[in-house]
């Protein structure tokens, strides 16, 4: 089942928290992983919608992930709130609906999803690879659980939807860390001195 939908349309009738996984269709992004998050939070009473957004791209391995994912949602406990948003560029609108983006990637680079999020002012719990600890300090900017610990993700997006005050201080701090650190302003300070150093 594929629900693709648009941010403002998403069937949310009893306003329930929204997780979202941002990455393309490979093993390697964790969207299976994402759904045994939504599945043990659901065991726990908690009902959530997950989106997953990205690309399926060219190519055998990206299309065969991208069916596992869909059987894999079609056959969970949680089919129902399980939305796709499927090689769509945009999707900032889907980002700004979300209480919680979860990254549970096994690599990274500089994950432009994170950084999004956390201007966007949204918690992001991921897996502690690459780029993400520049951008992910535990319990201060966002949350790193043990990699792909299903229950340890499961605790934490519980706490902050029970945590107002826990969920605030996360987001103003990692606000606060993507407006200092990775600005235009400040990615063109960075290069400039760079050049200046090299002259």
């Amino acid at each position: 089942i594929i629900k693709q939908v648009e941010p403002n349309k998403i069937d949310n009738e009893y306003h329930l928290p929204i997780i979202m996984h941002c990455g393309g269709f490979t093993r390697g992004k964790g969207q299976h992983i994402a759904i045994k998050v939504v599945e043990e939070l659901y065991s726990r009473g908690i009902a959530c919608l997950l989106i997953m957004a990205g690309i399926v791209y060219q190519g055998r391995e990206s299309k065969e992930y991208f069916d596992y994912v869909k059987e894999l949602a079609a056959q969970s406990p949680v089919a129902n709130n399980i939305h796709f948003v499927v090689n769509q560029n945009n999707v900032y609108g889907y980002i700004r609906s979300c209480d919680v983006l979860i990254h549970p990637s096994e690599t990274e680079g500089f994950p432009l999803a994170v950084m999004e999020a956390q201007a966007m002012r949204k918690p992001v719990v991921a897996n502690s690879v690459g780029g993400v600890t520049d951008m992910i300090l535990h319990n201060f900017t966002g949350f790193l659980p043990n990699h792909n610990n299903v229950k340890e993700y499961a605790d934490i997006i519980e706490n902050l939807l029970n945590d107002k005050q826990l969920y605030n201080r996360i987001i103003d701090n990692a606000y606060n860390l993507t407006r200092n650190c990775f600005s235009k302003e400040q990615q063109y300070l960075s290069l400039t001195k760079i050049f200046a150093d090299n002259e």
